[in-house]
């Protein structure tokens, strides 16, 4: 007898948010990738520290030092190389999230505002994440370099924004998208500016 061949249903997506992440599905995908095997890629040193011990000490072979050196620096810029293609296309996916679904927000703010419900986004820019953290203090320097105020923020300004929004004190915003990204959105800040009643002024 024979069966009917099986067949997979795949429900459509039933929101906007549901077919937006259903459509960067392969992007976070790629992503995901990415972070296995930059992730895999952070045991090098501590692999390349036993085998010192395991092969260089005991044969003293200098040719093996160096192999094994060129080795971890090869997957040393591998692993930058996938950190980087992961933060780009993460950055992308961020921008092309927000243009999609902010119709959305801006619509359920308008809906919901008669109910007392408040819709608001808060967009973050270089925050002081345990990844940052984890990338060094250079890189943490590069970042606050970005910033018009030089450096770069903490997760407790970014909770504390977020406490204010879902506070009485801003029961009447809605609809509002809050940067927390000491003047990133801003734009860099121009050599001279010029100050009412005073002439050009450096920065």
């Amino acid at each position: 007898m024979l069966m009917p061949p099986l067949r997979l249903h795949i429900a459509p997506p039933q929101t906007r948010l549901q077919a937006a992440l259903w459509a960067c599905a392969s992007s976070l995908g790629l992503v995901f990738a990415y972070s296995c095997g930059y992730n895999l890629l952070l045991f090098a040193p501590s692999i390349y520290l036993l085998q010192i011990y395991d092969r260089v000490l005991s044969s003293r072979s200098g040719n093996t030092l160096l192999m094994l050196s060129l080795i971890v620096a090869l997957t040393v810029v591998v692993g930058g190389v996938l950190d980087a293609l992961r933060r780009a296309v993460l950055g992308r996916l961020g921008a092309w999230l927000e243009d999609r679904l902010r119709p959305s927000v801006l619509s359920a703010c308008l809906d919901y505002a008669n109910r007392g419900i408040r819709v608001n986004v808060v967009a973050p820019g270089p925050i002081l994440t345990h990844h940052l953290d984890r990338a060094g203090p250079e890189a943490q320097r590069l970042a606050g370099l970005s910033v018009p105020m030089g450096r770069i923020g903490t997760t407790r300004e970014v909770s504390d924004v977020v406490l204010w929004l879902c506070s009485q004190h801003a029961s009447f915003v809605t609809g509002a998208t809050v940067p927390v990204d000491g003047g990133q959105l801003a734009g860099e800040k121009p050599s001279q500016m010029y100050r009412q009643g005073e002439g050009m002024a450096r920065t």
